[in-house]
């Protein structure tokens, strides 16, 4: 093997070694960027359902007012 040979199958390797190395950045970043969005997913989800509560809370709220305002009227 002549040593232009050598040193153009070393580069190939080399950038064959750096293809992998991007493509698990990449992947990794992915992975990454999933993880946030199931993240704010499930902020948000747990959100909605503290507002769900709040709503049911006044509504009992409420309907206990008007079963007192009914009682005062009778």
């Amino acid at each position: 093997m002549e040593k232009w040979e050598y040193y153009f199958y070393v580069m190939q390797i080399q950038n064959q070694k750096m293809l992998i190395i991007n493509v698990n950045d990449e992947y990794l970043n992915q992975k990454e960027q999933m993880m946030e969005q199931k993240q704010k997913q499930m902020n948000m989800d747990y959100y909605i359902m503290k507002m769900k509560m709040k709503m049911k809370m006044k509504l009992m709220l409420i309907e206990v007012a008007f079963e007192l305002e009914e009682e005062e009227l009778v």
